[in-house]
């Protein structure tokens, strides 16, 4: 379509947005300001404020008492200065104290009191430490790292002038025994230590490098304590790389503003990043069924109602389909508009769907093209991101190997632009679509501008988060639930459930570093997080696809998608029946799984847990980088590799392996290899509640007909908060001598008790005083 915006057969920017490195974006020869001098210093309420020079030359830096445990730095040029991006999204909303904080003058320094962390800052020469309540040092600011030539061996607090401006920098120090965990969804090595990231969204091409679709600038450190930077910009944090002597951080804003969050434990960190960010939201129980998309190909109605037999053909439990681009018209993508000819009758087909108990996904992003009759109105609305002209951007996003028309990019800041898209949104939302897949969105160029007057490099890291909250919020609006399918985000991106980990590999080597991505994310507190089983581009292996179920089924969110067939009963028998089993012990595990949920988002502790957030001070957790909990009492450990290995670390106390009952006392890694066949790579905590059910669906109302399972019951008492869709119950747990007390305080519709790897014989199980008598090997029923 020819316009007055887009000029057909013109040279296309391709639509990359990667970023130069920190060295390339500083020039050739950097000014460098570091001083050292104070010379202004006030104290007003929770804040010291002091201005150093050197020279002509100064910075203005804040030492604030946000809240307890919370202390935020500031360096910028004055004190006032807030980050370039807080006019696109503001990323941190730091909560009111709940009591009195306390900044004072102490003559050769001042102290800055947040309860559970304390600044302790000198003048002569400046320097900040930080220590907690009991006086044990947190961090402190490096003042000795350098070349025998004088000269530091990264940024101290200060400036450099850059190309672009000031890129504003502190030093912290890295003691020899401390790492560092999170950086998003971030696939390199577990362990952050020797690292250097810069927080900049980008499409990640297999997930296994440096690049990221969910950059946080977010660590969490095993000396106890947490550090997140407040920048929409790109953010370098140096994880002991350049000199493994100190923790560099460098942000291109005009101000670096970043926080120090007191543990010592992750738990008390992510809660404090909460508090920050925002809180995690739980999404609706159906979303913790098996998604299943029809792929990344073409479809039709005719195509999906017959998936629909097929998957009840089958009994194959699904609770969500994804029908990718391939509903709207080619070179219409994302217009919002059935393709008429494909789909007839969408209404029709939805509610053919919903009927069967299934729920339709459909594939969005925010990329209007040019072929489209919703560009020329966007472009006339000024609805979209526009060059430093003024006039509508237009790009190249689906690179050369694909014969589709360049496109806009709809512009999030701009309100009337934010309305008329969720307006398209609604219909389909009100004609019965469930949920929105958020796909793309980190793809912002730096030189656009946007509405409310941001530059692409304000706006690029910030995009996805307005797009994700446009869609989630009409989402709510419709349904009365914020859940959307992303693959994009940043800072505070917990509030947009859930997410997937993009484009993964199909390789073994993808699989690893998908769970990598999750464990890292989980560490920066993410609990609503899927990815593609079996990989995205390209057909996997049996084998693999077979170990990926395992993992994919046993991850807080579950999908089957790729560029090729993920349909089970596509495949040969063998595979069928083991992915098929798969789904169906999730399904079993559902009672369980969301009442873990609903605990995680209480307690903010990830639903996917590596090791180390419960034993940050134990060595051997910073390489466990295979294994994870699924909520407090199931452990599971893909196996990623093709020979079958296994290496798990195990915590400390008794360990069960579901299938076989074998028993691992831990802590240890347990290293053997699985027989595909028999093995399952999932293990269970002894003297664990497990609440299960024999559904192969979500439930309607509420989950009935639970069977308790009990692992390894210990004498004694144990007590459990199993959660329900609607109300919760405590579990009291007595084992003596055979002997087991079940009391129940809550409206838990229990059916079945089983006993399972018990120790010593079970000669009799009471319910809230009453008998059950036995049903077989292991279980119990009421009389």
């Amino acid at each position: 379509m020819a316009s007055d915006w887009f000029v057909p057969g013109a040279q296309q920017p391709r639509f990359v947005a990667d970023l130069p490195g920190l060295d390339e974006r500083l020039g050739p020869d950097p000014r460098r300001v570091h001083p050292r001098l104070h010379s202004v210093v006030e104290c007003e309420g929770p804040a010291v404020r002091i201005r150093l020079a050197e020279g002509q030359d100064s910075v203005a830096v804040t030492v604030a008492a946000i809240s307890d445990g919370v202390l935020q730095v500031k360096i910028g040029a004055d004190w006032d200065t807030t980050t370039r991006s807080q006019g696109s999204w503001p990323l941190l909303t730091p909560p009111s104290a709940p009591w009195p904080l306390d900044a004072r003058l102490t003559g050769p320094g001042a102290v800055v009191d947040a309860g559970s962390a304390r600044a302790e800052i000198t003048f002569e020469p400046f320097h900040i430490r930080v220590l907690d309540s009991s006086g044990r040092l947190l961090v402190e600011q490096q003042q000795h790292d350098a070349y025998a030539t004088g000269s530091p061996r990264g940024i101290p607090l200060g400036y450099v002038e850059g190309v672009n401006g000031r890129v504003y920098a502190d030093m912290l120090r890295s003691r020899p025994d401390e790492h560092y965990f999170g950086l998003g969804e971030s696939s390199t090595e577990f362990d952050k230590r020797g690292q250097r990231a810069v927080s900049w969204t980008m499409d990640s091409y297999g997930v296994g490098s440096e690049r990221s679709y969910k950059p946080v600038p977010f660590v969490y450190s095993t000396a106890g304590y947490g550090l997140l930077v407040n920048s929409g910009l790109p953010v370098s944090m140096d994880l002991a790389k350049a000199s493994a002597s100190s923790l560099g951080l460098a942000v291109e804003d005009d101000v670096l503003d970043y926080y120090i969050l007191a543990g010592p434990q992750p738990r008390e960190v992510l809660r404090r990043y909460q508090e920050l960010t925002s809180p995690t939201v739980l999404p609706p129980v159906w979303a913790l069924g098996v998604w299943m998309s029809t792929g990344f190909l073409p479809q039709t109605q005719a195509s999906v109602e017959a998936w629909l037999e097929q998957a009840v053909e089958h009994e194959f439990p699904v609770e969500v389909v994804h029908i990718d681009p391939y509903w709207m018209r080619f070179g219409c993508w994302s217009d919002l508009e059935w393709d008429r000819e494909a789909f007839p009758d969408p209404r029709g087909m939805l509610a053919k769907l919903r009927q069967a108990g299934i729920r339709t996904c459909l594939w969005i992003n925010p990329y209007i093209g040019t072929d489209s009759e919703q560009f020329r109105h966007g472009a006339e609305h000024g609805y979209f991101l526009t060059d430093e002209n003024g006039r509508t951007w237009t790009g190249a996003v689906w690179g050369d190997d694909v014969d589709h028309s360049p496109v806009a990019i709809v512009d999030f800041t701009n309100p009337e632009a934010t309305a008329w898209f969720q307006a398209r949104l609604r219909r389909l939302l009100e004609d019965g679509v469930a949920v929105i897949k958020t796909d793309f969105g980190e793809g912002v160029p730096p030189d656009i501008r946007a509405h409310n007057g941001a530059d692409g490099l304000e706006l690029h890291n910030v995009y996805p988060l307005l797009y994700n909250e446009a869609v989630a919020d009409i989402t709510e609006e419709v349904h009365g639930y914020r859940l959307v399918w992303a693959r994009a985000s940043y800072l505070g991106g917990q509030r947009h459930t859930a997410q997937w980990g993009g484009d993964t590999a199909t390789t073994w080597e993808g699989m690893a570093s998908t769970l990598r991505a999750g464990l890292s994310y989980a560490m920066s507190g993410y609990s609503f997080w899927s990815h593609d089983t079996g990989g995205f581009d390209g057909r996997p292996t049996p084998e693999l696809f077979m170990r990926w179920a395992q993992f994919g089924f046993l991850s807080p969110l579950s999908r089957l998608h790729g560029t090729t067939s993920r349909i089970p009963w596509e495949w040969d028998e063998h595979v069928f029946d083991t992915v098929k089993a798969m789904a169906i012990l999730r399904y079993q595990l559902l009672p369980y799984i969301w009442s873990q949920a609903v605990t995680s988002v209480r307690d903010i502790a990830p639903l996917l847990r590596p090791a180390v957030f419960d034993e940050p001070t134990n060595h051997s957790t910073w390489i466990a980088d295979g294994n994870y909990r699924l909520g407090e009492d199931l452990m599971v450990a893909p196996v990623r590799d093709e020979d079958g290995r296994l290496n798990a670390y195990l915590p400390h106390g008794e360990w069960i392996e579901w299938e076989s009952h074998a028993v691992h006392t831990g802590p240890t890694f347990l290293q053997h290899i699985d027989d595909l066949r028999s093995d399952l790579p999932l293990l269970v905590r002894a003297n664990s509640i497990v609440p299960t059910w024999d559904a192969r669906h979500t439930p309607a109302e509420d989950f009935d007909n639970v069977v308790l399972q009990l692992w390894r019951p210990t004498q004694g008492t144990t007590t459990a908060l199993i959660h329900g869709v609607h109300a919760s119950t405590d579990v009291t747990i007595t084992a003596v001598d055979g002997t087991i007390d079940v009391v129940l305080e809550g409206p838990l519709p229990l059916t079945r008790i089983s006993v399972l790897a018990a120790a010593d014989p079970v000669s009799a199980i009471t319910v809230n005083g009453r008998p059950w008598v036995p049903a077989g090997d292991t279980a119990w029923t009421a009389c």
